[in-house]
This record gives structure tokens, sequence and C-alpha cells, in this order.
């Protein structure tokens, strides 16, 4: 039964004396004497399921944005509830338990020490492969990252034959690593087909020393309604428009 539970239910030790009606230190004297050895604390009790999927692309584009990789799992602290309802059902498709809840925050907390790992090892280059295999990926991969790094705005423009002001919707997806925007780029404009702009420049924050360089790519007028319909976020889209005039 001790074996039955502990490795193929992967329960741990407090759990299964908890069910026996015996102490902890009982549980963990015949885990010894079979000789059976213990998880590491922060173990997953269920194993993540890493097959390259569109999902598993979100949640990359998602890690790769706002979310955090800590030594135990990944984190998402975001202010929009739909993003962070995405990202917690996102993790539990690939076999993560993830928990939800607000402090100030919405933050999701997924707990495997294999994803955490398996973030920590993958490099630019293995990403660009895996979201390359086919247009449902970098779909989602685009989706994951433009709901962590993208913001919508509108913007006036002066049409000289109407002698008319227009506002026109756009989109901007910002980061300052430039190698991975360099990538972004090319699912944007290669996979995709979408014309952009692309900005580069330098920042202060004031009150700290923290200096860089941000890089960003814009999408503007039909483009940007078009990526935004392709991609579907969960939230920064047009939608939250509703009530203002724009000329797509």
């Amino acid at each position: 039964m001790l074996i039955n539970e502990y490795i193929q239910n992967r329960k741990n030790s407090r759990k299964i004396a908890k069910e026996l009606g015996c102490s902890h230190s009982t549980v963990l004297y015949w885990l010894r004497k079979h000789k059976i050895k213990r998880r590491p604390k922060g173990h997953p009790r269920v194993l993540p399921n890493l097959t390259i999927t569109p999902n598993l692309c979100y949640g990359i584009g998602v890690v790769k944005g706002d979310g955090c990789i800590t030594k135990s799992g990944v984190v998402l602290n975001v202010k929009d509830y739909d993003f962070a309802k995405s990202f917690y059902k996102s993790l539990k498709e690939i076999g993560v338990k993830p928990t939800l809840h607000k402090h100030q925050l919405w933050t999701v907390t997924g707990c495997s020490v294999i994803l955490s790992a398996w973030f920590q090892k993958i490099t630019l280059a293995q990403i660009g492969k895996i979201v390359d295999q086919s247009r449902a990926n970098t779909i989602k991969f685009l989706k994951g990252f433009y709901e962590s790094e993208g913001c919508l705005y509108t913007h006036w423009t002066y049409n000289g034959r109407t002698k008319k002001k227009y506002r026109y919707l756009g989109l901007r997806i910002y980061n300052t690593d430039e190698e991975l925007m360099v990538l972004v780029r090319h699912f944007v404009e290669v996979i995709l087909g979408f014309k952009y702009k692309i900005q580069c420049r330098r920042y202060s924050k004031s009150g700290f020393k923290k200096t860089g360089t941000e890089y960003s790519i814009q999408i503007v007028g039909s483009g940007a309604s078009r990526f935004l319909n392709i991609i579907k976020p969960c939230v920064k889209k047009i939608k939250a428009l509703e009530g203002v005039r724009v000329r797509f």
C-alpha cells in the first residue's frame, strides 16, 4: 500500500500518515525500511506534459513576457483576471496543478521543478524551432507574448487628400531583450506576413539607476485589427475600445 500511494499515486508522506491515522515519523520509518527514496521538497506530484502543442507555445510566450521562472516553478503577476485565468488553464492542460489568487495583483503559481528546469534550459534557438513547427504554434506564442508585452492604442493622423483627421488603431509589442524581439519579428513578418514598424529607444526610470534599450514592434491600421483577429487575445483587444470611433 505504501509503495502504491507514495510512488504510483504520488501522495506526500504527511497525507499518507493522515489517511492511515499514524504519525508522520512512522511513514518515514517504513519508507526507509523498504528503501524507497524520498522525493525532494517541491517535487511535482504530476509530471508536466511537455509535448510540443499550441498550448505549450502559449505558455512559452507568457513566460518570456510577464512570467517569472523560480526554482520551484513559474509565476505570473498581472492586473487582468482574464489573462491570469487564461495562463492558469494553460498550466492545467499540461498537467501542472496551478493556484490562482489575488493580493494586489492576480497571481498564478505553477509548482513544478521539472517545468522550471525546462524553462531555464530552453534557448531562444530552440524556442524558434518549436514555434516554427506550425502556424498554430506561432499564433499561440504571439498571443501569450502580446498579452504580456503588448498594448493597444489609437492615434490621430491627418489625410492631406480629404483634409480630415482620422483616428487609427495601433498596437505595440515591446521588450528589452534584442534577441527575443528579433525572433518575434520573424514570427510576425515571415510566418504571419504582417508589415510593421520597429523602434529602438533608450530609457531611464526616474528614481532608479536602471537604464537600457527598449525594442518595439508596431502594427497600425487594418493590420492591427487583422493581427488581433488572428491571435484572439483575452486582453488588450478591440472590444476594449468600444465607444471610440476608430478607422481601420
